[in-house]
């Protein structure tokens, strides 16, 4: 197996103040995690999806009709979006990927350029370690900051009370 992507969804969408999970937020008609296959069908193999509760029962309605390997995982609590990550250690075990990949699942509107660039850069000799897409923005959520050989070296939070730069880098 090529590759495969996890969607920690966990969470139950409070900061959207919706009574409804994010990745089951409809977006043009359709839910979040239907415009994530989409986007990724032609570059993962697989995909391990962490739900809440709350959206175990229409999440498994949405993966039926999908055309693609996909596994559920339950977040009986949300502990966080590394505890998520780790539920799906199972699948990633028994699928034996070359690469694994991590998105949100609000990230719907990455650009299907960035994730054929993506498939690009773990395609050749020198695989990067980690390869995500970034972009800067004013008043930033996330920061990745960097050394002088542009490494990331730390990460900073603005829920987490760090001292943000007026315009950062973060994820996508």
């Amino acid at each position: 197996m090529r590759r495969a992507l996890i969607v920690p969804a966990g969470g139950v969408g409070s900061r959207l103040g919706l009574a409804t999970p994010k990745l089951l937020v409809p977006v043009n008609g359709r839910p979040m995690i239907e415009h994530l296959f989409a986007l990724y069908a032609t570059s993962v193999d697989a995909v391990a999806i962490v739900v809440s509760p709350a959206a175990l029962e229409r999440t498994r309605e949405i993966v039926a009709r999908a055309h693609i390997l996909i596994e559920l995982f339950v977040q009986e609590q949300a502990t966080g979006m590394l505890d998520a990550i780790l539920l799906a250690r199972p699948a990633i075990e028994r699928w034996r990927p070359r690469r694994v990949w991590i998105t949100w699942a609000d990230q719907i509107a990455i650009h299907p350029a960035t994730v054929a660039r993506l498939s690009a850069s773990s395609e050749g000799e020198r695989e990067p370690l980690v390869a995500m897409p970034t972009c800067r923005s004013a008043q930033p959520y996330v920061h990745l900051v960097r050394d002088d050989r542009d490494e990331i070296v730390g990460v900073l939070h603005r829920r987490e009370g760090d001292a943000m730069p007026e315009v950062g880098e973060g994820d996508a």
